[in-house]
């Protein structure tokens, strides 16, 4: 059987833009749905058309066919319409639907059916169109490229096309799903972002939006606020790296953490943070990179120690009437220690802290009384 090729005609619609300026013209042309042919089925089962529309028949496994005919035997009575013949994976077939109509067809070799219905294009109202990205309003850094795509939609249709314009200019037409063109390359400025979509009865409809785009004044700017520089953590160590980051005039698009040469992960909003986890004890140097919309970068970095837990020996007691009390312990330079006192043994009460500043402390409480009182020292978490 000889396949039916796509008959595409065209005609000129002005558009009118939001100030009611003409801001191009719309080719109508037939649209194209694809059909999968996976193991037992075809995917979707049951499509759709209009009038001129074609049907994309993809094998995705191997011993299928598109056969036109109505599967109610056995046997299956065929029409004679179509028969793409049984063909293996990669394989694809095109028929072009003229008349409206409902058409069963099947696989002849594994015997599953589909069914096309084909509509009069006049049955059909205007398409459904949304940009969905950008958002309205949104805010980028000269010079600026991103993707402007739309979602579009016909209840009981198809859509034949979608176009996209930058003001008055097309940025180019888009046949198929994802509907999507790159915007590149912009200056400083406001823009009126439009998307048309147009049925294969040549129908439109038509969705806009404003994107503002910013000279950047400079490289960004950003500070790890935590943990503070130099910080002393026992291990293994869990804690919340974060950072603030800002650009005058422009914005920043994302800050992405690292210990060392390995990346903790990208944060794309603020507040900017990434949690490290179970570190053992050593230096380690944790480091902050902003990149602004164009791709300029700024970096702060820190260093952070973290220990292992050692035991606190307690030493050279003594006791000076009327009422001081003197000792000295064993400590690790950085991390913080509470003195505890007790009357009674169980019952404490902390009496100082301290971050020691060297590998033994010495300690007086000079509001001892004569009594037996019993002290401890105990090491915290740091900072």
């Amino acid at each position: 059987m000889k396949l039916c090729k796509c008959a595409t005609g065209y005609f000129q619609v002005a558009m009118v833009g939001l100030a009611g300026m003409v801001i191009g013209s719309v080719s109508s042309q037939a649209a194209t749905k694809t059909v999968d042919i996976i193991d037992y089925a075809f995917s979707p089962m049951n499509v759709t058309i209009n009038v001129n529309d074609t049907v994309h028949w993809v094998w995705v496994t191997d011993l299928h066919s598109s056969t036109a005919g109505n599967l109610s035997g056995p046997p299956a009575k065929d029409t004679g319409l179509w028969d793409s013949g049984v063909s293996d994976s990669g394989h694809i077939f095109d028929f072009t639907f003229t008349a409206s109509g409902t058409y069963p067809y099947y696989c002849s070799y594994h015997l599953f059916p589909g069914t096309v219905t084909v509509q009069a294009a006049s049955s059909v109202g205007p398409p459904t169109i949304a940009i969905t990205s950008p958002t309205n309003g949104a805010d980028f850094n000269a010079p600026a490229t991103f993707s402007l795509a739309a979602t579009a939609s016909e209840t009981g249709g198809s859509v034949a096309n979608v176009e996209f314009f930058n003001g008055a200019t097309s940025l180019g037409t888009v046949l198929t799903e994802p509907y999507s063109v790159t915007a590149q390359s912009l200056g400083a400025g406001d823009y009126t972002f439009s998307a048309i979509a147009t049925d294969s009865g040549g129908l439109t409809a038509t969705n806009s939006i404003v994107v503002h785009v910013v000279a950047a004044t400079g490289p960004p700017s950003i500070t790890i606020t935590n943990p503070a520089n130099g910080s002393i953590f026992n291990a293994p160590a869990t804690f919340t790296v974060g950072a603030t980051a800002s650009e005058t005039g422009g914005s920043v698009a994302n800050v992405e953490f690292f210990n060392g040469a390995t990346s903790l992960g990208q944060v794309s909003t603020a507040p900017y943070s990434v949690t490290e986890a179970n570190l053992a004890a050593g230096d380690y140097t944790f480091s902050a990179i902003a990149t602004d919309g164009v791709g300029v970068t700024a970096s702060n970095s820190i260093v952070v120690h973290v220990v292992a837990k050692t035991l606190v020996n307690l030493s050279s007691p003594r006791f000076t009437p009327p009422e001081t009390v003197q000792f000295n312990y064993t400590a690790t330079s950085g991390l913080i220690y509470v003195v505890d006192r007790a009357v009674i043994l169980g019952v404490w009460t902390p009496i100082n802290t301290n971050v020691a500043s060297g590998g033994s402390v010495s300690f007086q409480d000079s509001n001892a009384s004569g009594a037996a009182q019993y002290y401890r020292v105990r090491q915290v978490a740091s900072p």
